[in-house]
């Protein structure tokens, strides 16, 4: 049998100070970037950033059971 999955996207954006999420990860010495990238793997999420003209725009992928 086939099986199905939701796709639930959740779209994250501030007007902040812009940051390369996955630059940031690879300089990064502390656990938060670290832990948001640890823990979107575990769900087998995708994050994606979106280039904006001023602020972040993250856009964060991932399936579920129904």
């Amino acid at each position: 049998p086939k099986t199905y999955y939701r796709l639930i996207v959740k779209m994250i954006a501030d007007d902040g100070i812009p940051f390369n999420f996955e630059a940031g990860l690879r300089q990064s010495k502390g656990l938060g970037l670290r832990s948001i990238h640890s823990r979107l793997s575990f769900i087998q999420a995708q994050l994606k950033q979106r280039e904006v003209a001023s602020g972040n725009h993250l856009v964060i992928h991932f399936k579920i059971m129904p």
